[in-house]
């Protein structure tokens, strides 16, 4: 069988098979030297205590590295590797402390703290080692062990998470912050116990929102060749059973619809309030600026204070509130990239992923594990960012005091001592022409000078062989 397949033409489809396996592992080697080319830090960012700035000032941080995009031609990304390089957004709780830490690859540093000190002047940033060198890649472990997992969506990229103007509260107007549960929850880890939480974020063009808008065609009622997900094909399917419905009702219409060509209205006219809404959701994302995204966590512990399921589930229900209705969420990976394995030889296999995971962490990986999927700034934002006001985890690392320039003109000790000098010689200079003027008056009047300065306001001399008239009975 296998002979009779080479023979007409089947070898074809096995050298190209091979030829493309030379072809990609040559690419992913050009890559790999072109990153290795650039050196990369770990910048530890504490905001002041009392910050009440909203997700909006962190969203345009993430708009700042938009200007890390560079259009590379076909040539050079296939031949000399190039690519838009990574940057690491992390939240960190090592024994219930919570850092928010920042990898930047070392030429775009200058970027990143600038686009920090926009939004938060009295922001503290520092360059910091990092915290997941040290640990064991390689499971199991004698001393360790891990449980975590990659985030991705729920549907197509398409579709939004819920983000933060939704948190807010219609009569307040203040935000409920989603990131408080989460804060808390990481607060209350104990001594041996550390949780990693990672955004691994590129600059992305645009032609992801040419999905985006094929996909309102298609809700709408247009016709769009395209190959729908999920979703996508359940929209169809319901406007698909529209359109046989309204053909039956046309079949017996009166005659006023006797000039009937058959073609349907939009059936964007037809929907309903949720459906519109989801459209244009959609329509929002996609004005927005996109970011090729990937979420994972790790929970580590020491094996004898090893209990992942407390943590876990605060974050898992964390992440559950980026869920909207009709729209789209965040949940756990499954397969590959999550710590538990199935029946077969589940143990070998599990380890095997933990030690995957854990080096797709450290190395901050952008390929391993599920594929990218776009994020915008406001989607970004919501998933990260620093505690507002009302947000009271006592463990979050900040800055308890506002550093700022001393005020223009605020005395030295030098001028200080030239002011005391001047008000005494001012004063002196008063007394000595008090006393010059009692004189003169006193020398016309030919009356002691001691009487005249004892004497004050108009009150007359009292007699001291007798009491005063207005003494209390």
């Amino acid at each position: 069988m296998m002979w009779i397949f080479f023979k007409w033409g089947g070898f074809i489809i096995f050298i190209f098979e091979i030829l493309w396996m030379i072809w990609d592992r040559f690419v992913d080697d050009k890559e790999n030297k072109w990153y290795f080319r650039f050196d990369f830090v770990l910048l530890a960012i504490d905001i002041p205590k009392e910050n009440e700035q909203t997700p909006k000032a962190v969203e345009s941080i993430f708009s700042t590295l938009t200007g890390t995009l560079l259009y590379h031609d076909w040539l050079e990304r296939k031949f000399e590797g190039q690519f838009e390089l990574p940057f690491s957004f992390e939240l960190v709780s090592i024994e219930g402390y919570i850092q928010f830490v920042v990898r930047t690859p070392e030429c775009y540093r200058n970027l990143i703290e600038s686009a920090f000190y926009a939004q938060y002047p009295e922001a503290q940033i520092t360059e910091v080692e990092d915290y997941t060198q040290g640990y064991p890649t390689e499971f199991p472990n004698d001393k360790y062990d891990i449980w975590g997992s990659e985030i991705k969506l729920e549907y197509e990229q398409e579709y939004p998470i819920k983000t933060y103007p939704q948190f807010e509260h219609t009569l307040t107007q203040k935000m409920i912050d989603p990131m408080a549960s989460i804060l808390e929850g990481l607060s209350q880890l104990g001594p041996g116990e550390q949780f990693w939480f990672q955004i691994v974020v590129r600059a992305s063009y645009h032609d992801w929102r040419d999905k985006s808008m094929d996909l309102v065609k298609e809700l709408v009622g247009e016709k769009v060749e395209k190959q729908l997900g999920k979703m996508g094909q359940a929209r169809q399917a319901t406007g698909d059973a529209v359109t046989h419905s309204l053909d039956i009702l046309m079949k017996g219409a009166s005659a006023e619809m006797a000039g009937y060509e058959g073609t349907l209205p939009s059936l964007f006219k037809m929907m309903t309030p949720g459906e519109l809404d989801v459209v244009k959701a959609i329509q929002r994302k996609a004005s927005q600026v996109g970011f090729k995204t990937k979420m994972r966590f790790l929970y580590i512990a020491e094996k004898d204070k090893y209990n992942p399921r407390a943590p876990v589930s605060t974050f898992e229900g964390g992440i559950l509130q980026f869920r909207g209705n009709d729209i789209n969420g965040l949940r756990f990976g499954t397969g590959n990239v999550m710590t538990r394995g199935p029946y077969l030889f589940r143990q070998l296999r599990v380890d095997k992923r933990k030690s995957n995971l854990m080096k797709a962490y450290q190395f901050r990986h952008w390929v391993r594990g599920f594929k990218e999927y776009i994020l915008t700034t406001e989607e970004l934002a919501t998933v990260y960012h620093f505690p507002t006001l009302e947000v009271k985890a006592p463990l979050v690392n900040k800055v308890e005091a506002r550093v700022s320039e001393p005020p223009i003109g605020l005395p030295t000790e030098s001028t200080g001592q030239a002011a005391r000098q001047k008000k005494q010689q001012q004063d002196q200079e008063v007394g000595i022409k008090e006393r010059e003027e009692l004189l003169t008056e006193a020398l016309q009047q030919k009356k002691p000078i001691s009487q005249e300065i004892k004497t004050t306001g108009d009150r007359p001399p009292q007699d001291p062989g007798h009491a005063p008239n207005n003494l209390p009975l």
